[in-house]
């Protein structure tokens, strides 16, 4: 009851913040949307939604890829329970900073040492930060003209706000990528160990100071093994950039389902904007980017289409596009993190040799 109570506490936590991000974007013309919404095309959501799952499965089939670069036999069902965990505790907690250590502890769960997970999680997270910044930076290149009409006929200067959120997520997964390497993260680390011999929350500093330095030695040795592999490296990228061109494509279907579709042409457009605001939610320090999210989304769709879509129909199709990829996401992650609980460790075969070398 426990586990399910805090479970249920986060959830409302969260809808706190729903409700007060519909309430900021909707309150003007709820009745209207209603009414839009009800005439919506069941095989456009329908199809939404398929490729939200599509998503899904591709980020558990990335995750039991680099896995099994590591332990054979682990299967893609795991991964997928295991990405969807990382789902929720994403969706829940502020920047995103949850889902990451969930994912460890449920590999270790699954099989997977610990050391592993962590190198798993760690060449997800940089392929993930590598192919968000891509498609961001090709977006901003690509649609600069626009961006600079935007930015004349409003106060706020979008490019100004653009730039500094790719240079923020960036700068933190450069510092990242640092502190699993660089020597004064290290020393850093055995600090805090050493602090927390002398309050007695660990009892022999010695070995905790020798298990941090072999998961950290293996940890790093995992990361080389992976950017060795380069028919991997190929495979991951494919893969992750469909991920990224699948789940930046649902707004624009999103319009088709509210029977307001938009001409083929601004197709990349919106693939941009979906960029845009991806970028925008990753600095925002609310779970799930509530707020931030449902405000960048009408503001950049209601600018670059200026009068050519209705505010109506953006906000209507905002509230499809949200519903299916966070939190249609979020129920499945909770129901992942509420019931799935493997009973036993699976002994998955290693298949790799290295060097003890650091």
């Amino acid at each position: 009851m426990g586990k399910k109570y805090k479970i249920v506490k986060k959830l409302m936590f969260l809808t706190v913040f729903t409700v007060l991000s519909l309430y900021l974007v909707f309150r003007k013309d709820y009745k209207d949307i209603i009414k839009v919404l009800s005439k919506a095309s069941h095989i456009y959501v329908i199809f939404s939604i398929i490729c939200m799952l599509l998503v899904f499965f591709i980020d558990g089939l990335i995750l039991t890829l680099i896995a099994n670069s590591f332990q054979k036999g682990y299967k893609l069902s795991k991964g997928i329970i295991n990405q969807q965990g990382n789902v929720f505790f994403n969706g829940i907690t502020p920047l995103a900073s949850g889902g990451q250590p969930f994912q460890v502890y449920l590999f270790k769960k699954q099989g997977i040492k610990i050391e592993n997970g962590i190198g798993i999680v760690f060449i997800h997270f940089l392929f993930y930060k590598f192919c968000l910044l891509s498609f961001a930076l090709f977006s901003l290149i690509y649609n600069y003209k626009n961006l600079n009409n935007m930015i004349s006929n409003n106060s706020i200067n979008l490019s100004f706000v653009l730039i500094v959120s790719f240079i923020l997520i960036s700068s933190l997964s450069i510092l990242l990528i640092l502190v699993a390497y660089l020597k004064i993260f290290q020393k850093l680390f055995h600090k805090i160990i050493h602090l927390l011999f002398k309050l007695k929350i660990i009892k022999n500093e010695d070995e905790a100071h020798n298990v941090f330095d072999k998961k950290l030695v293996s940890t790093r040795q995992n990361i080389k093994h992976i950017f060795t592999n380069y028919k991997l490296i190929f495979l991951l990228l494919f893969l992750m950039f469909l991920r990224f061109f699948i789940y930046y494509s649902i707004p624009y279907i999103c319009f088709y389902a509210i029977n307001s579709p938009i001409d083929k042409k601004h197709f990349i457009d919106c693939l941009s904007l979906s960029s845009f605001i991806s970028l925008v939610s990753g600095i925002v320090p609310l779970p799930g980017g509530s707020v931030g999210v449902e405000l960048s989304y009408n503001y950049l769709f209601s600018n670059f289409f200026n009068n050519q879509i209705s505010s109506i129909d953006i906000n209507s199709s905002l509230l499809v596009w949200r519903s299916i990829t966070f939190y249609l996401g979020l129920i499945l992650g909770a129901l992942v993190v509420i019931f799935y609980n493997p009973r036993k460790k699976y002994n998955l075969t290693k298949n790799i040799k290295i060097d003890n070398k650091i």
